[in-house]
Parts: C-alpha cells; sequence; structure tokens
C-alpha cells in the first residue's frame, strides 16, 4: 500500500510517458506539471516547502538558492545520465544528503534502451554521405558542387571511431558493424575494448578515420577528450567529421568551429553545446554559426538524446519502479 502524503507536493518537469510512474505520483501526491524546469523555476503556482520529490530534465540550472527553499524535499531525480544541469554547489550537497538520483543509478536496467544510441548513428550516416541541413538547402537552390561537395564512401570503405566504449558507444559499434562499416575505438577503460581494434590515443584515431563518435562520460574525464591543443597541433586530417553524442563541455567548441571554418575538420554533429558557449552563440556569435550551418559544417540538435517514445517510456517506468520501492509501505 502506498502512504497517504496528499498534502506533500511533487513536480514533474518534461511529459510523462510512464503509466507507472503517471500512477505513483497522482495516486501519492498533488502533482504539479511543467513543460520545462524553467517554467517550474518561475512559477508561483507551487508551494516550495511543500515539495517533496523533484523529477527534472535538462533544460536549466537547479541551484542552491532554489533548494533552500525546500525544506521538506526528499529527492532529485534527474532523467538523464549526467548531471551538468545542476549547479556544482547543489550537485555535492545533494549527493551528501543521498537526495539524487539519476539514470547512471539504473546502468544495469537500461540496455534496451536505444534512443540516444539510435541518434548518435544518425549523425554518423549525415555525416559519412555529407547530408548537413545547410547543403541540402545549397541543393534545393541548385548552387552546389556535387563532386566536390558530396564526394563520400560506400559503407564497406569507411572507418569510424568511437571515443568511449560504454553503452552508448557499444551499442552504435553494433550498429556500424552491421551496416559493414569498420570501427576502431578508443577508451581509456581497455576492459571494455576486448578482441576489438583499438587506438593508443584519441588523436591516432582521428587521423586514421572519416568519422568519430564522441561518446565519453563527462563524469570520468576532468580535462577535455579533444582539446585545443590536440586539434590545432596533433591534427591532420580534413576529411574527419565530428559527432558528439556526449556533453559539450567535453571538447574544445571555440577551437572546433575555427576547425571548421579553416576547413581543418570537414563537419561538427551534436546533440549538446555546452552553457558557455549557447550564451555566446544567443548573444555574440549567431551570424558566425549561421554561416557555418549554412555551408552544411555543423549540424546542432536541441539535447535530444534518448527522447523518443520508447525510450522516455522506458527510462521512466525504471524511475516509476524505483520510486514504488522507496516510498511505499
Amino acid at each position: 500500500m502506498i502512504s497517504a502524503q496528499k498534502h506533500k507536493c511533487a513536480v514533474f518537469c518534461g511529459e510523462l510517458k510512464s503509466k507507472k510512474l503517471f500512477d505513483f505520483l497522482y495516486e501519492t501526491y498533488n502533482v504539479k506539471t511543467f513543460k520545462t524546469n524553467s517554467d517550474f523555476y518561475n512559477s508561483c503556482d507551487v508551494k516550495l516547502e511543500n515539495i517533496e520529490i523533484i523529477v527534472l530534465t535538462v533544460d536549466s540550472i537547479l541551484t542552491k538558492e532554489f533548494l533552500e527553499k525546500m525544506p521538506n524535499l526528499v529527492l532529485v531525480v534527474s532523467l538523464t545520465t549526467s548531471v551538468t544541469h545542476i549547479a556544482r554547489e547543489t550537485l555535492l550537497s545533494l549527493q551528501a544528503a543521498q537526495k539524487l538520483i539519476t539514470l547512471r543509478n539504473f546502468w544495469d536496467q537500461m540496455e534496451d534502451v536505444s534512443g540516444a544510441a539510435d541518434l548518435a548513428l544518425t549523425f554518423i550516416l549525415m555525416g559519412a554521405r555529407k547530408i548537413a541541413a545547410g547543403k541540402i538547402r545549397k541543393f534545393n537552390n541548385l548552387n552546389v558542387d556535387r563532386d566536390n561537395d558530396y564526394i563520400s564512401h560506400e559503407f564497406s570503405s569507411l572507418r569510424i571511431g568511437i571515443i568511449g566504449y560504454g553503452r552508448i558507444g557499444k551499442r552504435v559499434g553494433k550498429y556500424l558493424k552491421g551496416l559493414g562499416i569498420n570501427v576502431v575505438i578508443y577508451d581509456v577503460d581497455t576492459k571494455k575494448t576486448e578482441g576489438e581494434l583499438v587506438y593508443k590515443s584519441v588523436a591516432e584515431l582521428l587521423n586514421n578515420v572519416h568519422g568519430a563518435l564522441i561518446s565519453v562520460s563527462v563524469d570520468d574525464h576532468r580535462s577535455k577528450i579533444i582539446s585545443k591543443d590536440l586539434l590545432k597541433n596533433d591534427l591532420n586530417n580534413k576529411e574527419l567529421f565530428l559527432v558528439n553524442i556526449s556533453r559539450g563541455e567535453i571538447v574544445a567548441e571555440e577551437e572546433i568551429l575555427a576547425s571548421l571554418e579553416q576547413s581543418r575538420i570537414s563537419c561538427y554533429l551534436t546533440d549538446v553545446i555546452s552553457g558557455n558557449l549557447k550564451h555566446k552563440l544567443d548573444k555574440t556569435e549567431s551570424r558566425r554559426f549561421k554561416k557555418l550551418s549554412e555551408l552544411g559544417k555543423i549540424v546542432v540538435t536541441p539535447h535530444l538524446g534518448g527522447f523518443t517514445v520508447e525510450s522516455t517510456e522506458k527510462t521512466q517506468n525504471i524511475v516509476a519502479h524505483f520510486l514504488l520501492g522507496r516510498f511505499t509501505v
């Protein structure tokens, strides 16, 4: 039996796709749902002192000052595998109090959650066949040099590198091999790469592939996996395209933009940009970004990740199972 706590409040940011999670929340709490985190932060329609559970997405920063207004908060659930949307000081406080759960807590239950890997494959195939949005527009305008702008390789001749061979990297590798594409790996944990063709450094991999997927955990790398120094001094592969399904903070974004402008790499396809770059694009560099997009050199999606009907429902079911176990008496 679920304990009666109707005077308590639960907040959900995003869309409820799981019937199990819906039933648990609405049977147990007064539920307030918001489309985005920011809508919740700016709302006057909820008594913060009554909030016991918050289920968050990734579009804003959860600050210590905001949390201090919720003395009865028991748990923050982040429907992500990372915590870059939670301010560092707040993160440490939540972890110390054991009040934070993310999808990283459920790795063993996420083998069949494939949305992020599916998106990564889509980007890789776009990069391999040079089908960026800007190039499509140019083609529609009949303003394109097909022989130079579109010439690419058959799958059997493609060599794709995967940097970070965890859950997503392995699934993408399986997809690529199934298509007859050659796959090479770099991962700091050599136990993950047994039986694979492995490079000993990121630079070595990038100089020997047509494209590379970045799928490392931001929590496992305090320094940038693709640094400014690497891009400027160690890279010699103008054909290279990069796909980032990890985090913007994990690469030297400004140097990637410069590399694209100088044609030192061919294309950057990413589902993520750092808050710092997003601020610059909003304020000062929108023209630069637009030009690269129109040239077909950059593609950015709004952090779609595993945002599919099936993956969203699966992860919310996992969270529902956890909450039922924790809050059922």
